[in-house]
């Protein structure tokens, strides 16, 4: 394969658009959550480099500053391993520690960024919104207990809640009463993961009807 590998380098120019010398831009595209380090946030290095200690901007779809911190870990990936790094460069998929208020489509820019674009946010894709919603509780029927060992509102509605911090597209808002919770999702398939998978961890609940 050398041979095939050095041909492309040789005659496929390198992209225009990804320029190590500008200041740092990424657009997020995943979540992630760690015990130690808190909110990762996923995405491939538009333009710039990377180091820890940096600060950065946290910019919405609209060019708004939602949120900023400082860059206290830098994470790649090699296969299912994750590899922690000093630094990363401009087409490097990176997880990124450090940053408050951030999410989803949102751009992590050095404050440099600003000066040179503007408060300007790289082009992303809207997430389309939920489309149905159950109301979930805590088992309280006769056969509550006989299935599972997380048993309680307060278990079930701290997962949950968890859960919506890296599943972007889940919304939760309260119920008629403190036990229940109304979840919104995509639809029936994206529900019924989210259930079976609250099933599997042990937590025994009850779900309605799904609504539109």
């Amino acid at each position: 394969m050398a041979p095939l590998f050095d041909l492309i380098l040789t005659h496929v120019p390198p992209p225009m658009h990804l320029d190590r010398t500008r200041p740092f831009s990424m657009l997020t595209v995943q979540i992630e959550s760690d015990p130690y380090v808190g909110m990762l946030y996923v995405g491939r290095i538009h333009s710039g480099i990377l180091r820890v200690g940096d600060v950065l901007w946290a910019l919405d779809a609209e060019g708004q500053k939602v949120g900023e911190g400082k860059v206290k870990k830098i994470f790649a990936r090699k296969g299912l391993e994750r590899i922690e790094k000093d630094a990363a460069g401009v087409r490097e998929i990176a997880s990124v520690a450090g940053v408050k208020n951030a999410g989803v489509n949102v751009t992590l820019v050095q404050m440099e960024w600003c000066g040179e674009k503007g408060q300007k946010s790289l082009p992303s894709t809207p997430i389309a919104p939920p489309t149905i919603s159950i109301y979930v509780q805590a088992n309280d029927s006769p056969l509550a207990g006989t299935s599972g060992t997380k048993l309680t509102s307060q278990l079930i509605h701290e997962r949950i809640y968890k859960e919506s911090e890296t599943n972007v597209v889940l919304r939760i808002l309260p119920g008629p009463t403190s036990e229940l919770l109304k979840l919104r999702r995509r639809g029936v398939l994206h529900l019924g993961v989210l259930l079976e998978t609250l099933r599997r961890e042990g937590l025994s609940l009850l779900w309605g009807r799904p609504r539109l």
